[in-house]
């Protein structure tokens, strides 16, 4: 749409990747990583991407010479200097973009090993190597401005977003099908949508949402998605007769049309550091926004003007019964679905990245 001729590339052989996924390779893996120490596993797991990225600088090469881009796009990644160490060599201008620390969210994920020095080494290599940086939040600024030095004149924060072509309502009787498919009723219905980890605080929220339930209101709560903890959360539910529904996983396609049951969109918790996606999907179907109070939600949110924000339980619980006014969430929704069209969508992340690269 800008106009630029543009080339995607994925780093290793996506040849190879799928040949091990159809020949069962990956479920052998999970079945040998049974019986090795964490600590191993990951090292050899460390090792076998330093020796990636490896590979990847040649091909890379190969490919900058043959293409000869004006700039490199890049989403940082742990242990992957490749583009950006064979782009300085050759010259060519290097925007990268940074989501989170990656030591730290490495760490957090999976384990420690004996390369984490050397990965430590390289991720800060990097941000010295490229010419701009993107991060997803002021707080990940600060981050790379104070850990690893970075000059703050080469940052851009750049919240999430999301394509607006995605994100159409549907019509009303395929919202009341899907009401009465999942038996909500007249309920107020709170949503929760994303991949379901322990540090999203999905168990807080369905504590606060039975308490309010408990307490008279007529709420409901629908978590849409999937993870390794939901089989101890729909027990929690089960014991507090908590009204709650579980979707599981549904199709991309199908996202708009859960979230717009939602009276109420609920970012439960979330990284200090993190942008969560979700928080646009929630606005760009114009419904009101209900966020954990961290820095990145507060780049985007401010209380009670495009949404409402909390600190912990029992300022959620004062911000749900808050918002079951429905003007409120009209206002509030309204207000930040105009917000998310005009300033957060790709399309406009993309213009300002283009801007900041030539002002």
């Amino acid at each position: 749409r800008l106009g630029h001729n543009l080339r995607m590339e994925v780093a290793g052989d996506a040849h190879n990747i799928a040949n091990d996924q159809a020949s069962g390779k990956n479920g052998l893996k999970v079945k040998v990583k049974r019986f090795v120490p964490p600590y191993l596993w990951q090292s050899l797991k460390d090792r076998s991407r330093l020796k990636l990225d490896e590979a990847n600088f040649h091909q890379y090469g190969r490919i900058m010479d043959e293409f000869k881009p004006d700039v490199i796009y890049e989403r940082a990644a742990w242990m992957g200097n490749a583009a950006a160490s064979a782009g300085k060599k050759r010259g060519i201008p290097h925007f990268l973009e940074v989501n989170a620390p990656l030591l730290e969210e490495k760490l957090k994920l999976e384990h420690s090993g004996i390369y984490d020095r050397k990965g430590a080494i390289m991720e800060k290599e990097l941000y010295a190597f490229v010419n701009w940086i993107t991060v997803v939040s002021s707080t990940l600024r600060n981050i790379l401005v104070d850990r690893f030095k970075v000059d703050p004149e080469k940052i851009l924060i750049l919240p999430n977003a999301i394509d607006p072509d995605r994100f159409v309502a549907p019509s009303k009787d395929s919202i009341s099908m899907l009401r009465k498919e999942l038996g909500l009723k007249d309920s107020v219905v709170l949503g929760f949508v994303g991949s379901i980890f322990p540090y999203h605080g999905v168990d807080e929220l369905i504590n606060v949402v039975s308490e309010v339930h408990r307490n008279g209101q007529n709420v409901s709560l629908v978590i849409v998605g999937d993870g390794y903890i939901v089989p101890e959360l729909k027990e929690q539910s089960e014991r507090l007769k908590a009204p709650v529904v579980f979707t599981g996983n549904v199709p991309r396609s199908a996202v708009a049309d859960y979230i717009s049951l939602f009276d109420i969109g609920v970012v439960p918790k979330g990284g200090y550091y993190m942008s969560p996606i979700k928080l646009f999907e929630y606005g760009a179907m114009g419904v009101p926004v209900l966020a954990f109070n961290t820095e990145p939600i507060r780049d985007v949110l401010l209380h009670e003007a495009n949404g409402v924000l909390f600190d912990d339980s029992e300022s959620m619980k004062q911000g749900i019964v808050a918002l079951l006014n429905e003007d409120l969430r009209r206002t509030l929704g309204e207000r930040f679905k105009e917000e998310v069209h005009k300033e957060h969508t790709w399309f406009k992340n993309t213009e300002r990245i283009v801007k900041f690269m030539h002002p």
